[in-house]
């Protein structure tokens, strides 16, 4: 049986992980936060042809305006769900650890630095 002191080194390790994957999160979020404020995709995509699903699930006709709720040709998903994706997934999940936008507290990246050395 482990001791409390083996549980607990455990737990600081497996902290230690989770933070390092956080920490490779953020950098990738925060990459493609900067490429789309850079290249606004959102409007791209939300441009692209898209096309209508059958009853079945299988791929119906293309769209003859893009239609944001529906797949976009050759990605599959709708632009709709990519958006919501880059503003509630990328945006906010930066925001959140950078604590931007969030008065009083601290920037949690550097509290992950500090963590990581």
């Amino acid at each position: 049986m482990a001791t409390q002191q083996a549980n607990a080194t455990q737990f600081a390790n497996d902290c230690i992980s989770a933070a390092s994957q956080l920490r490779t999160l953020l950098d990738t979020f925060g990459q493609l936060q900067a490429r789309q404020a850079a290249h606004d995709f959102v409007t791209t995509l939300n441009n692209q042809p898209t096309y209508a699903v059958n009853a079945d699930g299988s791929q119906g006709g293309t769209d003859g305006t893009p239609n944001t709720a529906h797949p976009i040709v050759g990605i599959g998903v709708a632009a709709a769900d990519l958006s919501a994706f880059i503003g509630y997934g990328v945006n906010d999940l930066v925001s959140f650890l950078t604590g931007a936008g969030t008065p009083g507290y601290t920037d949690r990246r550097t509290a992950i630095g500090k963590l990581l050395g």
